[in-house]
């Protein structure tokens, strides 16, 4: 397939922090807030990462040790056919939002001490600097300190966050099993996921990891607390730009309930919720329980019939307390009807959950963070933002995809087909109170 250059880095930092803005009231509407979003459509930036072989440019080096394998490269991780039918399924997630993806560029580069992104050992930046020029060419030799040395996660988050064109979600993929990792706009820039999870057939964790790279957390609590690591709705981890400070759980109102003596107290509709019931509000849905199911939630997978236990009430079916949990949509790979469906950010995930979705509090966050940006949180970025605003084109303006790939597979049978259910190690990869790498660094490049 034909080969074109890389996209354009763009402005690879901004400097400009946020600052002495008003808490945002947390029943906003998102005409109220998001007036001024206008649709775009956000190219996704796939790079995929092999082994030692032959996909390696020996003009970015940057000493006489950085030299390219003469191994033939394995067929890509990735169908380009998957890829496509991944963009397909995150196209109708996020329709109702005026946001849509398109293919920005698909690549392969030789990243063979970076591609195993479990690996806890700490790696020199001279070890691991000319693997990462192969997808970031503009970065420099001297970039980071010599003496920088950090885990293959690592590496690849803040290589990307400072370097991956600021208009793309930047996608590293990689061949070893680890679920899916995408990264709030106030913590970094950059998702990563194992080639398996977009090779599936109607695995809903591109998608779903999307949601996280746009500020969307689980749409459920845990009695574990992850602290800053945590995706879901904790106290303390929640943004709404441009406010920098923690928001709270009320930006997400569907999806609370307020405990009372005269019994709990559901939100239907944005400007229900008071503030004086923040403090008391709880997620309808809880994760991590104990004992044999995981969540107060169930999910009967051959009818995509959503149910929960709230207190001492079950809530079935067509409940409109449900409604930010299960929809009713058309699907667009499947005409013809209604479907049901479940929120792309609920681990309760089934094949026939035809139609995943979001709610209106969930538009409203993504508008927030698509026009606002905040600045990273982490110590290592210190004067960096998360740069979501750069995100996308006008529709219409939206350039060609580049492909790189060796191997299109035609000819070949595609994956069996296998039950899309999202992992519940998927994206926490923090343990609870694991404290955030903040290595002693921070000349910039």
């Amino acid at each position: 397939m034909r080969t074109l250059p890389p996209l354009a880095p763009g402005a690879l930092l901004a400097l400009a922090l946020v600052s002495g803005c008003r808490r945002p009231d947390p029943s906003a509407t998102a005409s109220s807030r998001g007036a001024l979003f206008s649709p775009r459509v956000i190219p996704v930036r796939v790079v995929q990462m092999v082994g030692a072989c032959s996909r390696c440019d020996p003009t970015l080096a940057c000493s006489p040790e950085d030299r390219c394998s003469e191994l033939p490269c394995a067929p890509d991780p990735l169908r380009l056919q998957s890829l496509q039918e991944r963009i397909s399924e995150a196209n109708q997630v996020y329709g109702k939002s005026g946001v849509s993806f398109s293919l920005g560029s698909l690549e392969k580069h030789a990243m063979p001490d970076l591609v195993d992104v479990n690996r806890g050992e700490a790696l020199p930046w001279g070890r691991v600097r000319f693997q990462l020029r192969q997808a970031l060419p503009w970065m420099g030799c001297d970039a980071f300190p010599d003496a920088t040395a950090l885990p293959p996660r690592e590496w690849l988050i803040r290589a990307s966050t400072l370097f991956s064109p600021a208009e793309a979600i930047p996608f590293w993929v990689t061949t070893v099993s680890m679920g899916g990792y995408g990264i709030y706009p106030w913590r970094a820039r950059a998702i990563l996921i194992d080639a398996n999870q977009i090779n599936r057939h109607r695995d809903t964790n591109f998608s779903h990891e999307i949601g996280h790279f746009l500020g969307l957390p689980h749409t459920f609590g845990s009695p574990r607390r992850f602290f800053q690591g945590s995706y879901n709705l904790e106290p303390g981890t929640l943004r709404a730009p441009p406010e920098t400070r923690s928001a709270g759980l009320g930006l997400f109102w569907e999806f609370m309930v307020h405990p009372a003596p005269s019994g709990p107290r559901f939100f239907l509709e944005p400007g229900a919720l008071r503030a004086e019931e923040e403090g008391a509000l709880r997620p309808i849905q809880w994760w991590d329980l104990p004992g044999a199911h995981p969540s107060n939630c169930r999910l009967e997978r051959d009818t995509c019939r959503y149910s929960c236990q709230v207190g001492d009430e079950r809530i079935e079916g067509e409940d409109p307390r449900l409604r930010a949990f299960s929809f009713r949509e058309v699907a667009l790979d499947a005409p013809g009807g209604a479907h049901r469906g479940i929120n792309v950010m609920d681990y309760l995930q089934s094949p026939a959950c035809r139609a995943n979705s979001i709610a209106p509090s969930q538009v409203e966050q993504i508008h927030r963070v698509l026009l606002h940006d905040v600045p990273l949180d982490a110590a290592w970025a210190r004067g960096l933002t998360g740069l979501r605003p750069r995100l996308g084109y006008p529709p219409g303006a939206v350039p060609l995809a580049r492909i790189a790939i060796d191997h299109d597979f035609d000819g070949q049978p595609a994956a069996a087909a296998q039950p899309g259910m999202h992992p519940p190690w998927a994206d926490d990869l923090l343990e609870p109170g694991e404290p955030a790498h903040a290595p002693e660094r921070l000349a910039g490049p």
